[in-house]
């Protein structure tokens, strides 16, 4: 991971996508891949309220952000949106 990003230096800290408290855990793939040129379905709508308040919201947003995943929803960001980059910069507070 990128030293931007560097959330910590526990001696062997659980990955987010391993943390059993995240959100989306057990909620099925289709909720969070929506087809390309969909911008407002109900299930893109769950995925960012659920991703809202969830514990590893910032590791995830990291995560995407260096990745430049473009399909799907992390962090609350439809990452196939055009403004995907600049949310994902936004909520890890280097806009």
């Amino acid at each position: 991971m990128n030293d931007q990003f560097d959330f910590g230096d526990e001696p062997d800290p659980v990955r987010w996508f391993e943390d059993p408290e995240r959100h989306c855990v057990g909620t099925g793939e289709a909720m969070w891949f929506v087809p390309d040129g969909h911008r407002h379905v109900p299930e893109l709508n769950r995925a960012k309220a659920l991703c809202a308040d969830c514990p590893v919201l910032l590791d995830c947003a990291a995560d995407a952000y260096e990745l430049g995943d473009r399909h799907g929803v992390r962090a609350t960001v439809n990452l196939s949106s055009s403004t995907a980059r600049r949310k994902l910069a936004e909520i890890l507070g280097i806009a």
